[in-house]
């Protein structure tokens, strides 16, 4: 059975997580034309850059937008853990902690990219929301993964 202080820290994780994304979709940051610019390198076809980086193919349209940057995976990983120093459910200090959410971002900016690069050049219109969940599992195993390797090592 989930006690109370766990049940506490889902809760939590789950609010800071809406604000970030809520912050992340509101504000108007570069980083979807720095994201697009990045991923162009990679792909085969060229991205439009009139408002969004955006991929025409067969008929369909795939953009980059703020919530495709990584930064919704990189704050899901630091809510998870920052929440759990709050809520004293580890042993890890703040130190271990910045050091861990410092590295974790050019892993997690990988990941996404390598996340984008598949929707990107394999989908087809009936294919490209099965990558973009297939693609956010990946991802959120991933960010489990590093999680369990800070707390475990």
């Amino acid at each position: 059975m989930i006690n109370k202080k766990i049940w506490g820290f889902i809760i939590v994780c789950l609010i800071v997580n809406i604000c970030f994304m809520a912050l992340i979709d509101y504000v108007k940051l570069p980083f979807p034309a720095i994201t697009g610019k990045t991923l162009d390198v990679f792909i085969s076809e060229d991205l439009n850059y009139s408002d969004l980086p955006t991929l025409h193919k067969d008929g369909y349209e795939v953009s980059i937008n703020n919530l495709c940057t990584g930064f919704v995976a990189i704050f899901l990983l630091a809510s998870i853990v920052i929440v759990q120093k709050a809520f004293k459910l580890t042993k890890k200090n703040w130190k271990q902690i910045v050091i861990f959410l410092i590295a974790s971002i050019p892993v997690l900016f990988v990941v996404n990219l390598l996340r984008l690069y598949i929707i990107f050049e394999y989908s087809t219109k009936g294919t490209v929301e099965y990558l973009h969940i297939f693609g956010w599992f990946f991802v959120s195993g991933c960010i489990l993964l590093m999680w369990y390797i800070f707390e475990n090592k």
